[in-house]
Parts: structure tokens; C-alpha cells; sequence
């Protein structure tokens, strides 16, 4: 947080930079599930937003 702050840019989490690199294709879909289970298993995040993030993953389109 204090990198945000410091140039002036809106807070996100570690979900949200996964899902957004996603999309502009500079993470491959497959690791990026395991980034995101990985990140429900090692950090503090209910089951309901991996799953959510999960599903919008599944949801995007990729191809």
C-alpha cells in the first residue's frame, strides 16, 4: 500500500493485478489459477473471493 501511495496510484490487491495482467495476455491463464489458489492457500484471503476470482478467470475470454 505505501508503494501506491507513493506514486499516487489507486490500491489494488494481488488478486486484481493477476486477473488484469491476464487479460492483457502477460500471464498465461494456467498460471494464473495456480497463482490464485496458490494465494488462497499462503494468504489471507476468504474462500469466496478465490473462488470469485476463480470463476472470472474461467469467464474471461482468452482466445
Amino acid at each position: 500500500m505505501n508503494y501506491c501511495d507513493y506514486y499516487n496510484i489507486p490500491f489494488t490487491t494481488t488478486i486484481n493485478l493477476v486477473l488484469a495482467y491476464t487479460e492483457k495476455r502477460k500471464i498465461e491463464k494456467k498460471i494464473a489459477k495456480i497463482m490464485i489458489t496458490n494465494l488462497g492457500v499462503h494468504g489471507r484471503y476468504k474462500n469466496e473471493v478465490i473462488l470469485y476470482a476463480l470463476s472470472k478467470l474461467a469467464g474471461e475470454n482468452n482466445g
